[in-house]
């Protein structure tokens, strides 16, 4: 090896890190990748297209005064003679960044010589350095091959501080996939841009076969950097805050940049924010950056959709399988309303509570309101006695009802003769407080308490303080109407109830949601296979409840109390200690918290809770083939 390629070698060594090398035909220049550092240096292009820089009058009496063999240690400059490289470079072949130890197989390297400047005119006409020519921070290539090594030695060591991307990179004729390690990525897109640029030399220059070297005149210059998710990045965007690890990378290069009728290339927008800094340009480049800002806001806005267009395709067979399970839970509820109130209307009994027919209208339109919370109430409560079923309503139950709410605390007479008149018979036998009513008998019974309480009550007060000869007033007092004493009670005794009860609307309107259709969905076949193996199952030996059930009751496939418990207890969801022994007959009348931890101190579902979520979740359909029994 001669001693001059040695030298060249020996520089590429170094690399570069501020400036880029690169070989426009015959002639060659340098380009600064971090104008800010080198202040001055701009690049520029010759009407032959050649690429070269303008330095500051500072830097050309600096670099014209220095001597042949001159170094200055502390800015690593390298100088070195080049009277001895007299023939012109081969077509395709530059000085530019090559791995270690990789001898440069064409002919001696010419000195690049100074041409034009981009968008001005040069101060001094071009020409050649006489002696050789200077390369300052030459670094760049040098920190990528550090920078490689130490990734593998990251990844030798099971330490994955290094990012790496996937760079492919592409351009007129040019195709290349390369895998490049940034470090901490703290570097900005230009620069991952210019270190594409200097492995693809790096790999050409080294290729011994023809067609994959570069073709002659080739400069290489960064004209876009994008992914899949942005369509344009902006040069001065760090790379950690862009990008992934492990990311695809695209990397537009020029092979030779078009020139307009000046003999000045055609920039792209990434290049012009990338390589031009001059103050006349800054508005242009500032109208570029906004636009390209509302190109990638509509892209991402218009992606976001593409992407819920096709998860809605991919989810609308899952919806409607779901919805078709459920259709019970989660469809209008209406219908089933409607059939309610027809067993109230059709028994008589509501004709004998509030003869006027407006008032029926009135009484009908606030149950079809609070259908929802009302049913859930009353499913609330008929699961309170671990002695009955969770479909009717007992009078301990009952009682309880009255109690907590404060409808009717202390007049049990009261609540044995509302409770007795609201059942409809049909074919059930004589009413008693051993037996129990259903739902539309429960929502008698509110209408019944209601005007007991509101008007009943007072008007009894009234007479009394009549009778005792005391003043209450001139005329007849006024009384609210049945329907107007049934809101009443709603609105002050059941509305905080039913704020702070687990089931209602809330919780059917939840179920009914798209995420936790699908949710159930994708895990339809666990839940399927949870369910089939506790309805096979005995339920639990030692739960008070399963020798009193009646199973010939529950519909084929479905799951009892029991094994709902069981289910609850091994799955973790209830307390274990309070299994079996828990569910008693309620012997208290104390008042106890609405939700679904269940007491006051109770940290831990227990199972008086599970008797109750097993309440609420029976749909409505169930219900009513009880009913029509």
């Amino acid at each position: 090896m001669e001693i001059d390629r040695l030298g060249i070698s020996l520089v590429y060594l170094l690399a570069l890190q501020d400036f880029v090398l690169l070989d426009f035909g015959s002639k060659t220049s340098l380009r600064p990748s971090s104008p800010q550092e080198d202040h001055t240096v701009m690049m520029e292009l010759n009407r032959g297209g050649n690429l070269s820089l303008d330095r500051s009058e500072e830097d050309e009496g600096r670099i014209g005064g220095m001597k042949e063999g001159e170094q200055d240690s502390k800015s690593r400059k390298v100088l070195f003679d080049t009277t001895r490289n007299t023939s012109r470079p081969r077509a395709g072949s530059m000085p530019c960044a090559l791995p270690p130890l990789v001898p440069h197989r064409g002919p001696p390297l010419t000195p690049p010589r100074r041409v034009r400047s981009v968008g001005c005119r040069s101060r001094r006409p071009s020409q050649d350095f006489a002696s050789g020519f200077c390369l300052e921070n030459v670094k760049l290539n040098g920190l990528i091959l550090m920078m490689d090594k130490h990734a593998h030695s990251c990844h030798a060591t099971g330490d994955t501080a290094s990012m790496r991307l996937s760079i492919g990179i592409r351009g007129d004729g040019i195709s290349s996939d390369i895998v490049l390690h940034v470090g901490t990525g703290s570097q900005n897109v230009k620069w991952l841009a210019n270190a594409a640029s200097y492995r693809l030399y790096a790999d050409r220059l080294r290729a011994r076969n023809l067609q994959h070297a570069l073709k002659p005149g080739t400069a290489l210059l960064p004209k876009a950097v994008y992914s899949d998710d942005l369509p344009f990045v902006h040069p001065s965007a760090v790379i950690s805050d862009t990008f992934e690890d492990g990311e695809s990378v695209t990397v537009v290069l020029y092979a030779k940049p078009e020139l307009d009728e000046y003999s000045c290339p055609i920039l792209s927008p990434f290049a012009k924010l990338a390589f031009c800094h001059d103050e006349a340009g800054k508005e242009e480049r500032e109208r570029i950056a906004e636009e390209k800002r509302v190109e990638v806001e509509q892209f991402t806005e218009d992606r976001i959709a593409e992407q819920l267009r096709a998860r809605l395709a991919e989810e609308k067979p899952k919806l409607a399988l779901m919805s078709k399970i459920l259709e019970e839970q989660i469809s209008p509820c209406e219908s089933v309303f409607e059939r309610s109130f027809a067993l109230i209307k059709d028994s008589g009994i509501l004709d004998n509570i509030v003869p006027d027919a407006a008032q029926q209208r009135e009484l009908r339109k606030f149950f079809a309101a609070n259908f929802v919370e009302l049913s859930d109430l009353y499913k609330f409560y008929a699961a309170v006695n671990s002695g009955g079923q969770t479909h009717t309503l007992e009078f301990i139950e009952f009682s309880q009802f009255l109690s907590e709410t404060g409808l009717l605390e202390s007049n049990s007479s009261a609540m044995q003769r509302i409770f007795i008149d609201s059942h409809i018979r049909r074919g059930r036998g004589k009413p008693s407080i051993s037996s129990a009513i259903r739902k539309h008998e429960f929502f008698i019974s509110i209408v019944k308490i209601s005007i007991l309480k509101k008007i009943t009550l007072p008007r009894r007060e009234l007479a009394a303080l009549r009778r005792q000869g005391k003043a209450v007033g001139n005329g007849r007092p006024v009384m609210p109407t049945p329907p107007e004493a049934t809101k009443l009670c709603f609105e002050e005794y059941l509305s905080p109830i039913l704020a702070n009860m687990p089931a209602g609307s809330k919780m059917r309107n939840s179920i009914s949601t798209k995420e936790v259709l699908i949710l159930l969905h994708n895990n339809l076949e666990d839940l399927s296979a949870v369910f089939r193996r506790y309805v096979e199952s005995d339920g639990d030996e030692n739960s008070s409840t399963s020798s009193v059930v009646e199973e010939d009751s529950v519909p084929n496939g479905a799951i009892t109390v029991s094994q709902f418990e069981l289910f609850a207890q091994e799955t973790g969801f209830a307390d274990g200690n309070t299994a079996g022994g828990s569910t008693q007959m309620i012997t208290d009348q104390g008042t106890r918290k609405m939700s679904v931890m269940g007491q006051h101190s109770s940290t831990q579902v227990s199972a008086r809770d599970i008797r109750q979520i097993f309440s609420a979740s029976q749909n409505d359909a169930e219900d009513e083939a009880v009913l029509q029994k």
